[in-house]
């Protein structure tokens, strides 16, 4: 019996345990790195404006 992705029906190598070929897999976790950096993004963004609003933009970048 052949195995075949999920995803793209690529036929997998035989004994494999996923279910998913390397190519399907690899896409899925760039995907999921690239969902990281936008949250990450956008939490950076937040905390900075929180701070800005907290310390009433009192904090100097200059440090004078």
């Amino acid at each position: 019996m052949i195995m075949e992705c999920k995803k793209c029906k690529r036929p997998l190598p035989e004994g494999s345990k996923e279910k998913l070929c390397e190519n399907c897999r690899g896409k899925r976790a760039q995907g999921i790195k690239d969902v990281g950096k936008a949250v990450l993004a956008v939490c950076g963004t937040v905390l900075s404006l929180a701070l800005v609003v907290v310390t009433k933009g009192k904090i100097d970048p200059k440090g004078k």
